[in-house]
């Protein structure tokens, strides 16, 4: 580019469209500490949110985790139900047993239905 005016606003137009970049990275990673991030993190991250969802690197290691946590949620459920029949055995209580996931965040949501509604961290 020969042009000094042209390139200057070529520039210009570069920089605003890294504001934009910027921001959409900042609002994308709310609660991260960003000190530690390079331009390489941004451009791939750029990079990344070009591709459809399915197609992202990250689709496949949170289903991965949303497996293990669906697992972690069933083994805590049938513990809880265990632990509930060998104390209302024990002591003649009433505690109640749950014997699927959906019966104890059906019961959760009842006791607190705010937090059910609202946001996951709510």
């Amino acid at each position: 580019m020969n042009d000094p005016e042209a390139h200057r606003l070529q520039h210009v137009d570069l920089h605003h469209a890294l504001d934009e970049l910027v921001a959409c990275f900042v609002e994308h990673h709310r609660g991260t500490l960003l000190d530690d991030t390079t331009l390489l993190d941004l451009m791939e991250w750029s990079s990344t949110m070009t591709l459809e969802a399915h197609q992202r690197p990250e689709a496949e290691p949170i289903a991965a985790r949303l497996r293990v946590l669906e697992h972690a949620l069933r083994e805590s459920v049938r513990l809880q139900s265990h632990y509930a029949t060998l104390l209302n055995v024990w002591d003649g209580g009433t505690r109640q047993e749950f014997h699927t996931p959906e019966a104890w965040l059906a019961r959760l949501a009842e006791r607190r239905p705010a937090e059910a509604e609202g946001a996951p961290d709510a």
